[in-house]
């Protein structure tokens, strides 16, 4: 992660982090058609397939992850 961000500190919150890795959400739109909810891809492509290989491994492998992910699935807690 510190050879593709290089200091952290840069960045001026983690939203803007987010927003480097593409995994910002964005709501896609043309015309009068609007679809779903999806990450912007315009980011760092290596930290977001890091990212999200992570969170995978997270949601597999750790109970407390699992269970929040299932929630947030069906539309609960965030």
């Amino acid at each position: 992660m510190v050879s593709e961000v290089g200091d952290i500190d840069r960045f001026s919150s983690g939203k803007a982090f987010v927003s480097y890795i593409g995994l910002d959400p964005v709501i896609k739109q043309s015309g009068n058609m609007t679809r779903g909810l999806s990450i912007s891809k315009k980011g760092n492509k290596h930290l977001r397939r890091t990212f999200y290989h992570l969170a995978k491994n997270l949601i597999a492998n750790t109970e407390k992850y699992r269970n929040k992910y299932e929630k947030m699935k069906r539309g609960g807690e965030k």
